[in-house]
């Protein structure tokens, strides 16, 4: 039996998005057999002649990547009962994720002219304002009066909340408008709290376009005071870790790297763990004996970059015959162990087992230890040199055959273009791989793919391109970029946009490429050559989502380095003399 009805051009290819990501999940052979006919029944109707598709397309992707990944969050704690602010905050997630899902359907809708319009019938989401928050300038160029509800009653919160959806929607010139409007009502200084909000949000507005620096002082405020302007204390953390990374992307690490107290993303819940950032501590002078413990204060490319403190703090914390443990995830125990290699008192724990975790009486993130360490800017980049180099050889086991991919012939580049598609932020820092196309019409070169995730669409471009594939054989053993550092170590190059790729390679002295937004994380700096990273040279967009220009700075360089590896190679003739 099959039935055929009509539906909405956007529900379409909104089927089409979880199809993808059931491929790239499913494990039993006959539900693969069942998906992929599903979807090879649903890919000619994608319009993909259409210049716009392929970017409505990886934002559909995108959110309901992150809707995937909530979704499962919320089973595991509802099978647990555990119906807690974790709980709470995830349903309201998933309302606002759903709501932004709609919002790309209409689009994709509008775009391409759709007979059938889907329309929702339920309120929209209107929860607590989130990390994409959007905010107001004033005449001199800051916030004028920050966040109040008007006259109209309401007017403001309405106008804030929209400006928050032009913001994740692209549209930073009526963000702003909306914006103004808000610091521009008359009673704006007597609800603090939209005041707050609107202060972070035009910060966060601005610094997308390089414009921060208009914005910082009434930020500074806000964060200096963020418990008077937030009852709620994640929102007033979030504007302290705003203020903290304006800081850090104008290179003031020593007064900027205190906030990143508020970026603590571990929590060791249950019996006598109560970890949080206003109780974080270290050990001090008059310690003996002590245990301090050390966890996650981000992803994969934050525990790399931040691994650099590993060593001092273990050789700090041995004079007083103290104990160090850290609580890393899963995939990367194996780097921290040999870090820890030869420090008795050094103790790696994974995430899996936190609750075999040995009582402490300090607990601090890793991006804290250079605070707690008293490093002074000076300092912070010294410790720049690539750790992973200097790893013992007999940590590596990687399962892959290196020497065999490797082409002695033609320039090595491994290519990396979008981390996780579940992450907000990658929609922006990720690219579509079709435009990298200009690059691989240079001769000369094997390309390797090493990106993990790579949905149907990208693996039939790379067979057609003569890429090699390797996202279904690099770091399969369970320990994150094993493989990968292997490889690392014998490739010409790396080609990257702001993933954990761009890490390794800079952690391992591999030559390597950025490819940035206009705007990108402060970790970065503002120029040519990566601050943390000596190994790693920047590519930067001109303009916001100017990602044309990039390739083409890239395409040229990349010419160039394979023409002056063709200069420096002997001729047959004098290698046979």
């Amino acid at each position: 039996m099959k039935c055929c009805i009509e539906c909405s051009y956007g529900e379409v290819i909104d089927k089409l998005t979880i199809l993808t990501i059931k491929l790239m999940r499913v494990e039993d052979p006959v539900q693969k057999r069942n998906i992929q006919k599903e979807y090879d029944k649903l890919v000619p109707m994608a319009r993909k002649d259409d210049e716009s598709y392929d970017a409505l397309f990886q934002r559909l992707l995108a959110v309901n990547k992150k809707l995937w990944m909530m979704e499962d969050f919320i089973r595991m704690k509802s099978s647990k009962r555990e119906f807690d602010q974790q709980y709470l905050a995830c349903a309201e997630g998933i309302h606002r994720t759903n709501d932004e899902r709609y919002g790309i359907k209409r689009q994709i809708n509008r775009a391409f002219k759709s007979e059938i319009v889907e329309e929702k019938i339920y309120k929209g989401f209107a929860g607590p304002a989130d990390a994409g928050a959007v905010s107001g300038v004033g005449p001199a160029g800051g916030v004028s009066r920050a966040g109040g509800v008007s006259r109209a009653g309401g007017d403001s919160t309405g106008r804030l909340s929209q400006a928050k959806a032009c913001f994740k929607n692209g549209d930073y010139g009526e963000a702003e408008r909306l914006l103004r409007k808000v610091a521009d009502a008359e009673d704006f200084e007597m609800n603090k709290k939209c005041a707050g909000d609107t202060r972070v949000s035009m910060h966060i507005l601005l610094e997308a376009q390089n414009r921060g620096d208009e914005s910082l002082t009434q930020l500074a405020e806000v964060a200096e005071h963020a418990g008077d302007y937030f009852p709620d204390k994640a929102q007033a953390d979030h504007a302290r870790l705003t203020y903290g990374r304006a800081l850090l992307r104008r290179g003031d690490y020593t007064a900027g790297f205190p906030y990143y107290k508020y970026a603590n993303v571990v929590r060791v819940q249950g019996g006598r763990h109560r970890v949080c950032p206003d109780t974080m501590s270290y050990l001090g002078a008059d310690d003996s004996g002590r245990t301090q413990l050390v966890y996650a204060s981000g992803g994969l490319g934050d525990a790399i970059m931040f691994a650099r403190f590993v060593k001092p703090c273990v050789e700090a914390a041995a004079d007083g015959n103290n104990r160090v443990v850290f609580l890393v995830c899963d995939p990367l125990r194996w780097i921290f162990e040999e870090l820890c290699s030869g420090f008795a008192h050094a103790v790696v724990v994974p995430e899996s087992q936190r609750d075999r975790l040995p009582p402490y009486e300090h607990h601090t993130n890793i991006a804290m230890l250079g605070v707690f360490l008293g490093f002074t800017d000076k300092d912070y980049l010294e410790f720049r040199s690539p750790f992973l180099c200097r790893m013992s050889s007999r940590w590596w086991q990687p399962t892959l055959d290196v020497d065999e991919i490797i082409d002695p012939g033609r320039l090595n580049v491994a290519i990396n273009w979008h981390g996780n598609y579940a992450n907000a932020h990658e929609r922006h820092r990720g690219m579509d791989l079709k435009a990298l196309s200009p690059l691989f019409d240079v001769s000369g070169v094997s390309w390797l793919c090493v990106q993990k995730e790579v949905i149907p669409e990208d693996a039939a471009f790379l067979r057609e391109k003569g890429i090699r594939d390797l996202s279904d054989v690099i770091d399969n053993a369970g320990d994150a970029f094993r493989d990968t550092i292997e490889l690392f170590r014998k490739v010409d190059l790396v080609i990257s946009t702001d993933t954990s790729i761009l890490h390794v390679a800079g952690s391992g002295a591999t030559c390597a490429w950025g490819m940035l937004t206009f705007s990108a994380e402060w970790r970065w700096g503002g120029g040519d050559t990566a601050p943390w990273y000596p190994s790693v040279r920047l590519f930067r967009q001109a303009k916001i989502g100017d990602w044309a220009s990039v390739v083409q700075r890239v395409k040229a360089e990349l010419a160039r380095k394979v023409a002056c590896r063709s200069s420096l190679a002997l001729p047959v003739s004098l290698l046979s003399a």
